[in-house]
């Protein structure tokens, strides 16, 4: 299966940065689509086994984050209705 996907700038260094690490750790260059399959395989390892990404992480932060982009884009739904 292949999936296309747009990234945005941050991403697309954050993928550069974990090709780098994988490449390093194995000591051979590693694509950034490996990077992407070893990150996906390993992070669905962890959840599997432990049932989480990291041990202790606390998603308050992230939950907020998230609610206050959802408000925002209703807001910005409401205002389109409204003809502002």
């Amino acid at each position: 299966m292949n999936i296309n996907i747009s990234l945005d700038n941050e991403r697309h260094t954050d993928l550069k940065i974990i090709q780098s690490y994988y490449s390093s750790k194995t000591g051979a260059k590693i694509s950034q689509a490996q990077a992407l399959r070893r990150l996906l395989y390993e992070t669905a390892n962890l959840i599997r086994n432990t049932g989480e990404t990291y041990p202790n992480r606390d998603w308050t932060f992230e939950n907020q984050e998230d609610e206050a982009h959802r408000q925002h884009e209703k807001s910005k739904k409401g205002a389109v209705h409204e003809g502002k």
